[in-house]
């Protein structure tokens, strides 16, 4: 078992009217579950989690030793097999001068003299990453 939560059993009880339902899994290797409005986990962890290329999708359900239907409507089952993409997520002037990128996604940081290129590796970087600049201009971006 990775995690349980504790609800009022007024929360779960919808008489006939259907709840939304959402699981997502991220690349990350956490999961995020929503019940109705509830967030029930965001960026739970799970342990040992490797992203895979085919998979097998049940449902089941349990009432814990009571007695009631479980009726299911409308599943959708969407399955991103696209690699991560880096993305460059905040860029911040600090108090000394420096500037710290942060990006998700991985990948290396690069920099350049023009948009154009040349581009080298920053060696070493990884997000957040602050850098000192030493021109009046300077490029960014990250390689994966």
């Amino acid at each position: 078992m990775v995690a349980t939560r504790k609800f009022d059993i007024s929360v779960l009880r919808t008489g006939d009217t259907f709840v939304d339902l959402g699981v997502r899994v991220n690349r990350s290797g956490t999961l995020d579950l929503y019940y109705g409005n509830t967030a029930v986990f965001r960026g739970l962890a799970l342990p040992g989690y490797q992203p895979f290329a085919a998979g097998r999708f049940g449902w089941g359900a349990r009432t814990g030793g009571l007695n009631d239907n479980h009726w299911v409507d409308n599943i959708r089952v969407a399955v991103n097999l696209q690699p991560n993409v880096a993305s460059i997520s905040g860029i911040k002037k600090n108090a000394n001068g420096t500037i710290t990128i942060e990006w998700t996604g991985g990948g290396v940081l690069q920099t350049a003299p023009t948009v154009l290129g040349p581009w080298s590796d920053l060696p070493g970087s990884s997000s957040p990453y602050t850098l000192t600049p030493t021109a009046v201009m300077g490029f960014n971006r990250v390689r994966q």
